[in-house]
């Protein structure tokens, strides 16, 4: 087994193994609460012999060791990153500059509910698509603008994607984690295996409902199917009904005001 660690100061971590052409880079800890992409790493380390270069961040080392998502900033909100800014915006400016060297970059997160796997995009064509597959992941999101507003980091990638693991702190999560990242360096021929590729099924997002004030309990899951008119939740003297079909995603997380985001299965040509 070679490989070789480099750090940089306080902030974050940038881990090497193998070498070679091909050339990934695999993304954890954007959020220091959600460390389930870290069993990348652990997988990493045990592995000889990788045909290629594997880069892995870990970003927001400062927020994993005091166990919060950021310090001063969202750091997936911030990209590309300012000299002068806060904490997370300079970070943001470092990353970028690693993530902006790779053809391939992958960024792992989870989320606060039970939710199966998938992959967010926020760009269309095939080679997100392309990406996606090689993971193994059975859905893929294409999610505009209307969260991120063009400053997650998967928007400053030549071709990157987001993965949703799984709930995070969860067994399910980190085996997930291990699942994707095994097909991801099978399939891109970076190890030997038995590698699963997909034909996701492909979502985009149609709205973003906010939690009414006063709270809310909300009757759905994540990629629940909701027909017109179920009801989606209660609250103080609300009772919310879908004026449209949809499936849920992102239900109910639990560092936003974002009740759930609706989505609508489109065609692989989307």
């Amino acid at each position: 087994m070679s490989y070789w660690v480099i750090v940089f100061g306080p902030e974050y971590e940038k881990h090497v193994f193998g070498s070679g052409r091909k050339k990934l880079c695999i993304v954890t800890c954007l959020h220091g609460d959600e460390k389930e992409g870290l069993t990348a790493l652990k997988i990493l380390e045990r592995l000889e012999g990788i045909d290629g270069k594997v880069k892995v961040i870990v970003a927001n080392l400062l927020a994993v060791k005091h166990d919060k998502r950021f310090l001063e900033s969202d750091l997936n909100r911030v990209f590309p990153g300012s000299r002068f800014g806060n904490y997370e915006e300079r970070l943001a400016r470092e990353i970028v500059r690693e993530v902006r060297r790779c053809p391939l970059v992958v960024d792992l997160h989870s989320t606060s509910t039970f939710s199966p796997p998938f992959a967010i995009s926020t760009k269309e064509g095939q080679k997100h698509l392309e990406l996606a597959s090689l993971t193994g992941v059975k859905r893929l999101v294409l999610m505009g603008d209307e969260i991120a507003k063009g400053k997650a980091l998967i928007d400053h990638c030549r071709t990157g994607i987001s993965i949703e693991l799984g709930k995070k702190g969860s067994y399910a999560a980190r085996e997930n984690c291990r699942k994707i990242i095994s097909n991801l360096l099978v399939n891109l021929g970076m190890i030997e295996g038995e590698g699963k590729a997909s034909d996701p099924r492909i979502y985009r997002t149609m709205f973003f409902l906010r939690a009414p004030e006063g709270g809310f309990e909300c009757s759905l899951h994540n990629f629940s199917y909701v027909k017109k008119g179920q009801i989606i939740g209660k609250g103080k003297g609300t009772l919310l009904k879908a004026r449209e079909p949809f499936y849920s995603i992102l239900v109910g997380e639990e560092h936003s005001d974002l009740l759930l985001i609706g989505v609508k299965e489109v065609g692989k040509d989307a």
